[in-house]
């Protein structure tokens, strides 16, 4: 993201579409490009920009909350959303696109379709000039949205349903009109990127408008990594599968079986702070086996009941909101037109089923996509994926006054009780939330430190001459950053075979320099490919040690 708005800003580039990733806009990259103008090409204002964004989601969050439940409810819902794991706050303040644009274009596409539906009037001819604005801005919104990230699509659907069904009205007016012209505008980008590029090259692609080379997936063009070809060459094996107790190969039902416990036990504990109530490395969580530890295993229990608990209370909430719409519906036909109150009511209980059902579709789809963004074999990592999950934080937290209202008639010790559980289990998930912050903050100076060793790595390559060199993903793309592109690197995956270099360029300048050096983190898997790979050959390489970095370059 950093090196798109250093593209953008003193490189004069118009970038439309994320490098290596043509599916995704570059917000980011603009806002980064304008605090850049500010403060500097700073990590603090790449952040800056991705802090605006989560600070304006919050803040559309509260109206929400304050429109379509209650303003107890609002505060609630920025005391959890504020508070976290630090897999939750690494999600909000990382500039790697996409999430919080999510959260923000979802939210406001909520507030923006409920405002509509809430203020539709039948009496009234035509719509008046705000609400035409307002046609016009979600429409806007909505293109802007699925430019941004695709993973918002449900909730511009949902909302977009919303409209239909309390605006249907007004369809012979300028809204329809509006509402497509908004959405071209904001979408105009995607349609510019796909006008321009052949539709052949648009796979991966990583430069927008020809500017540079674009990767190709052919063997033809796919670069060989300057390494001795090992003499024994094994047989690749395929990666053991996630487990199921007995012999999953002969159960047809196994893969749909780890999806759910993947999401349940992992990928829904990581995204909402569940985590902190029994800490496990990632790499622990998943796959489980009989062989994982009893302390494992009690945590992923405990991970387990905590993901059960909040589809529990999305369900109670579906079904809570659903039976309210019944018997306003039902009473509407038995009896005279209801009045206003009732009619508004109705409104903001259909604004909030679009969000509840728009978190189940994002489920949905997450539960049901291809291997590799699944929770089949990576909950952990692509818990992100279920980000805009966020936004239904509100429609969560009102089951819990909602149960209350359905007890009022039931006798006074079970309303006292359930109101007691619903009071400790509120307290008990902002203890964790808090618990999660805390250990967050203690990491600081641990981050200090490996931002100390980046400077210092970047400072030890320029002082030994090494401006190329072929590294892992997040190394490469931090220290091109870091040392304002001086250095440039090529992205090697842990089979040292090319991996995704986001700006071609660079990976043409590494794979041209018969000088190139190998940097790999100290004890990483790569290094231990790598020096199994030049077993015999070692004296045509020299090495050093900078921090917590190997270095190797040719003699």
């Amino acid at each position: 993201m950093g090196l798109m708005a250093r593209d953008i800003l003193y490189h004069g580039k118009f970038v439309v579409m994320y490098y290596g990733q043509d599916y995704m806009g570059t917000l980011q990259a603009y806002l980064g490009a304008l605090f850049f103008n500010v403060f500097g090409p700073t990590v603090f204002a790449l952040r800056f920009g991705v802090v605006l964004e989560l600070t304006c989601f919050l803040v559309v969050m509260y109206i929400l909350s304050c429109l379509l439940y209650t303003r107890l409810v609002g505060i609630l819902s920025l005391a959890l959303l504020s508070l976290g794991s630090s897999e939750m706050l690494h999600n909000h303040v990382f500039a790697g696109g996409g999430s919080n644009e999510v959260l923000l274009f979802g939210a406001l596409l909520s507030l923006l379709a409920a405002h509509l539906a809430l203020n539709a009037s039948h009496t009234r001819p035509t719509p008046t000039r705000r609400r035409y604005a307002s046609f016009a801005c979600w429409g806007l919104l909505a293109g802007l949205a699925i430019w941004s990230d695709p993973l918002v699509l449900p909730f511009v659907v949902m909302p977009g349903v919303l409209i239909l069904r309390y605006c249907w009205h007004e369809r012979k007016s300028l809204a329809p009109f509006l509402v497509t012209l908004g959405f071209l505008i904001g979408f105009s980008p995607y349609l510019i990127f796909f006008a321009t590029v052949p539709r052949e090259q648009v796979t991966n692609r990583l430069l927008p408008f020809s500017a540079q080379l674009q990767l190709v997936h052919t063997p033809e063009k796919t670069p060989v990594v300057p390494l001795p070809i090992p003499e024994h060459t094994q047989q690749a094996t395929q990666p053991a599968s996630p487990i199921l107790p007995g012999d999953q190969q002969a159960l047809p039902f196994a893969p749909l079986a780890l999806r759910l416990l993947g999401l349940v036990m992992v990928s829904l504990p990581a995204l909402s702070g569940g985590m902190a109530l029994c800490p496990i490395k990632p790499d622990d969580a998943w796959p489980l086996s009989w062989h994982s530890s009893p302390q494992l295993l009690q945590c992923s229990a405990i991970h387990g009941l905590w993901g059960l608990g909040l589809i529990l209370l999305w369900g109670c909430a579906v079904w809570l909101t659903i039976r309210w719409l019944r018997t306003y519906r039902r009473q509407t036909r038995q009896q005279a037109p209801p009045d206003e109150t009732m009619q508004r009511q109705a409104s903001i209980r259909s604004a909030r089923l679009t969000i509840l059902v728009a978190a189940g579709l994002t489920t949905l789809i997450y539960g049901v996509s291809s291997v590799s963004t699944s929770p089949l074999l990576h909950p952990w990592n692509n818990a992100r994926y279920l980000i805009a999950l966020d936004i239904a934080t509100p429609s969560l937290l009102i089951v819990l006054w909602e149960m209350l209202d359905i007890l009022k008639g039931s006798p006074r010790f079970l309303r006292h009780f359930v109101a007691g559980v619903n009071v400790v289990t509120l307290l008990g998930v902002l203890v964790v939330l808090a618990q999660g912050t805390l250990t967050t903050l203690s990491l600081r100076a641990t981050v200090q430190r490996a931002n100390v060793q980046q400077s210092q790595l970047v400072a030890g390559l320029e002082n030994q001459g090494i401006r190329r060199f072929y590294t892992d993903y997040w190394t490469c793309n931090r220290l091109v950053f870091v040392s304002q592109e001086s250095l440039t690197c090529a992205v090697l995956d842990d089979r040292l075979q090319p991996s995704l270099d986001r700006i071609w360029s660079y990976r043409t300048l590494v794979y041209s320099d018969p000088r190139a050096a190998f940097v790999f983190p100290n004890n990483s898997s790569m290094l231990k490919a790598f020096i199994q790979r030049i077993a015999g050959h070692e004296q045509a390489f020299t090495h050093s040690v900078i921090g917590s970095y190997v270095v190797y370059w040719p003699v």
